[in-house]
């Protein structure tokens, strides 16, 4: 994929396939299931692979999130974060502040997060 330069690329990811609702007591203590670990490890395979590889990966808390968002950063051996804004039901204006500052400093980010 050639991107012209000074191009930014932001990949927008949701978390894997998760625990039924009804299985934790809290929405944001529910893991991912085999099939969700299954799906962040293709996702950071393909994205190893074929690109494009983000400079830097920043993840929702929230344990289904944040766990998807490891395996991936961990196939591209990209360093990780968490950011508090990127939890379910954020508006959308902290969200686009953030976007924007980092990607002041990376090429290509991805951000992890649910919907």
């Amino acid at each position: 994929m050639t991107v012209p330069a000074g191009a930014k690329t932001l990949i927008i990811l949701r978390h894997g396939k998760a625990a039924p609702h009804d299985a934790y007591p809290t929405d944001h203590a529910r893991p991912l299931i085999a099939r969700g670990h299954a799906e962040a490890e293709f996702i950071g395979t393909h994205l190893k692979v074929h690109g494009p590889r983000p400079d830097a990966v920043v993840s929702s808390p929230v344990l289904r999130a944040l766990t998807t968002a490891q395996i991936v950063a961990r196939n591209l051996q990209a360093p990780i974060r968490t950011e508090p804004c990127l939890t379910i039901d954020t508006p959308t204006r902290p969200i686009l502040a953030l976007i924007e500052k980092e990607l002041t400093g990376a090429g290509c980010l991805l951000i992890a997060g649910h919907n």
